[in-house]
């Protein structure tokens, strides 16, 4: 993110510019420091391109020398009823300038992605949350079929110019910053917490720019990274970076001193041990309508190097395929089981009861 700071004296010349630009300009006071807060954190929200902010408080020198942390702060407020603030707002801020006399405050702000691509991007994650049926699965199977969704939907941008969830989802390709605001986005909206976390990656011993993931999963927090593990050219899905704890995934990874203090350690305790599947994280929604002739496919979201069987009790009404493919034939009702072996060779049968309609 490019960063610059004017500092001016010139106030005639910051009214001007509100007089010569009104049509772009949000205008605001405010006499403190959390007001001052949340007029950025609604005019980021709201993607503004400009604001002018009039500061009737103390100290308003300190206002502009700590604009970069208040900035922040902005980025902590988390509305429950929203995944477009908090990490997402943080990671869709291109750039941003402030000119400042000490109680006028003009700030510029550009995206890397447009309030009308945001909602763009919340009605197409509705669908295919939706469509991936993650409403039955477990927390486990949502961060896993959300991850293997987008390994499998996205391509990274070799041309580093994509930076957004909507360049990934509407383009498909994107930078690590989409991948990761893309998951980000698609677990909160599927009610799994998750946060971003940016830092350096080595490759070779070299070291470059990169942004990941960190979900929870029963008290603890793992590591994801969704970039990582969806290698340029390849078409399979790898999970060599999915939920990893702070043993393995630090090995290569480097979070920004902003994710290392004690305050955020203690608020989002890493796990040191991988994450280890077990029968319970395996879930299979319990009933299904269909119609003569028409299929749906049951994603069972199981961990690497476990198998799945499936079965109908009456292939006269259902059939189902080796990826769980189900298909009605004929009006009636019958039972789908599949039978996970895991890598430990635990077993878990599931069920889904069809009903066939004409």
């Amino acid at each position: 993110m490019y960063v610059k700071k004017r500092r001016t004296f010139l106030l005639c010349i910051l009214l001007m510019i509100s007089l010569i630009f009104p049509q772009i300009v949000t205008a605001a006071t405010t006499k403190n420091r959390d007001e001052f807060i949340n007029e950025l954190y609604k005019a980021v929200t709201n993607r503004e391109s400009k604001v002018i902010i009039t500061y009737i408080g103390k100290d308003g020198d300190k206002i502009f020398k700590d604009f970069d942390d208040m900035l922040t702060d902005a980025y902590q407020i988390d509305d429950e009823n929203t995944s477009s603030d908090a990490d997402y707002l943080q990671g869709l801020l291109k750039s941003y300038t402030v000119s400042s006399n000490g109680s006028l405050f003009v700030i510029k702000f550009s995206y890397y992605e447009t309030l009308e691509e945001t909602n763009e991007v919340d009605a197409e994650i509705k669908k295919e949350l939706e469509s991936l049926g993650v409403r039955s699965m477990s927390p486990y199977g949502k961060v896993k079929t959300i991850h293997d969704y987008i390994v499998d939907r996205l391509e990274y941008d070799t041309d580093l110019e994509k930076f957004s969830a909507y360049d990934g989802l509407f383009n498909n390709s994107t930078v690590c910053n989409g991948y990761a605001l893309l998951y980000y986005k698609m677990l909160t909206e599927a009610g799994i917490p998750c946060k971003v976390i940016t830092g350096l990656a080595e490759t070779d011993g070299v070291q470059t720019l990169h942004a990941w993931n960190i979900v929870k999963l029963k008290n603890k927090w793992y590591f994801v990274d969704p970039t990582w593990d969806d290698p340029i050219g390849g078409t399979r899905i790898y999970y060599d970076y999915f939920l990893k704890g702070s043993n393995t995934f630090n090995k290569d990874h480097i979070a920004t001193d902003q994710f290392a203090t004690e305050e955020i350690l203690e608020e989002y305790p890493i796990s040191e041990k991988n994450y280890k599947v077990t029968t319970s994280d395996i879930k299979m929604l319990s009933k299904l309508s269909l119609k003569v002739n028409k299929s749906k496919k049951i994603t069972l979201p199981i961990p690497e190097k476990a198998s799945v069987q499936w079965k109908s009790s009456n292939k006269k009404i259902v059939v189902v395929s080796k990826t769980g493919k189900i298909t009605a034939k004929s009006k009636g009702a019958a039972t789908i089981t599949a039978t996970v072996t895991m890598p430990d060779k635990t077993v878990k049968k599931l069920t889904t009861k069809v009903t066939v309609t004409k």
